[in-house]
């Protein structure tokens, strides 16, 4: 399965995994629903990640994915290593569907 989203280049996004060291790209729940574990059943791989942000504190359900593929605007694309970061309440009135951290796509 696959899922084909925007993401919006943001630096401030600093999230880590604190067990692995990976960074979170964080994303729209309803975008992920073809790749994502089923977060109301004990899975291995899912991750709560705590969060500070301007809009809050939380936690994140975070997951990896078998592979993490970004294609830039002028058709390069990077494989990335991170976890995928499913928030219900992020981003909903954006024309993006998720936030990754630009130093991961170098």
């Amino acid at each position: 399965n696959t899922a084909e989203i925007t993401a919006y280049p943001d630096s401030g996004n600093n999230l880590r995994d604190f067990l692995t060291g990976l960074p979170v790209i964080v994303c729209r729940k309803d975008r992920l629903k073809s790749i994502m574990p089923d977060f109301s059943e004990p899975a291995a791989g899912i991750r709560l990640i705590p969060f500070s942000s301007v809009g809050g504190n939380g936690v994140i359900a975070a997951f990896r994915a078998d592979s993490i593929v970004a294609y830039r605007e002028n058709g390069a694309k990077t494989q990335i290593e991170a976890l995928i970061g499913s928030y219900e309440n992020s981003l909903v009135n954006e024309s993006f569907d998720a936030v990754i951290n630009p130093k991961i796509i170098v």
